[in-house]
């Protein structure tokens, strides 16, 4: 079997169908959650960011729309910290599980729309 030139971090050989699975079930509601969060802050902003606008979208109350933006990316931000702790972990498991065909057209192909 053969080797990469480069040693893999800890977290890169554990897959989903690896040895790990209690840290896939933690990591895939944690994602869905944090995906969740950052939808409810980008709707909550949706729902009143207009108020703020005239007819064609220009911000009439400039401090307002600043203000409302900045706490829409801190209530988006808790979530993202979520994606940044569980990601690398996840993304490693993937790597770890997929295979070259699913790059060339198989399920990566089909999920990244190529």
């Amino acid at each position: 079997m053969p080797t990469s030139s480069s040693s893999p971090s800890p977290n890169e050989d554990q897959s989903p169908a690896g040895n790990d699975h209690m840290a896939w079930r933690q990591h895939v509601p944690a994602l869905a959650s944090a995906s969740a969060g950052i939808k409810q802050a980008e709707d909550a902003w949706d729902a009143v960011s207009d108020y703020f606008c005239d007819h064609d979208g220009w911000p009439v109350d400039e401090k307002g729309y600043a203000d409302g933006k900045v706490v829409r990316d801190a209530q988006a931000w808790k979530h993202v910290e979520v994606f940044l702790a569980h990601g690398p972990e996840v993304l490693a498991g993937v790597r770890a599980a997929a295979t070259g065909a699913d790059y060339l057209g198989g399920r990566s192909a089909r999920i990244s729309g190529a």
